[in-house]
């Protein structure tokens, strides 16, 4: 887990709020409130921290070409190997009712996995 610490107040940092107060007042926006400026800026920050973590996940941007080809290429691998886990487990021998069960019981198969 990605350790979390406080970022540094700087100067410029308090004067950069003020002025984005100063501006929200003299173009009448309100500072709280559906529509207001905390509400508008807490949306923007939040959504570009999200955007930023899912490229780190991902390893590529979100809307690059590349890297959406490596993901498909890599579920077409996923799928080619379901699938010949699945023809090699239809491919096994079937068990007669009567027979000893694989699993190792010593019950007949119909009486312990064939129900």
């Amino acid at each position: 887990m990605t350790e979390v610490t406080k970022p540094a107040r700087t100067p410029e940092d308090k004067q950069l709020a003020e002025e984005l107060v100063e501006r929200a007042r003299d173009e009448g926006v309100d500072l709280v409130g559906p529509g207001g400026l905390l509400t508008g800026l807490t949306k923007s920050v939040l959504e570009a921290g999200l955007e930023a973590e899912m490229t780190e996940h991902l390893g590529y941007d979100k809307h690059d070409p590349q890297g959406r080809e490596a993901d498909l290429r890599a579920r077409e691998h996923r799928l080619d190997l379901v699938s010949r886990l699945a023809r090699g487990k239809a491919a096994s021998p079937k068990v007669g009712r009567n027979e000893r069960c694989p699993c190792g019981s010593g019950r007949k198969y119909e009486h312990c996995h064939g129900r």
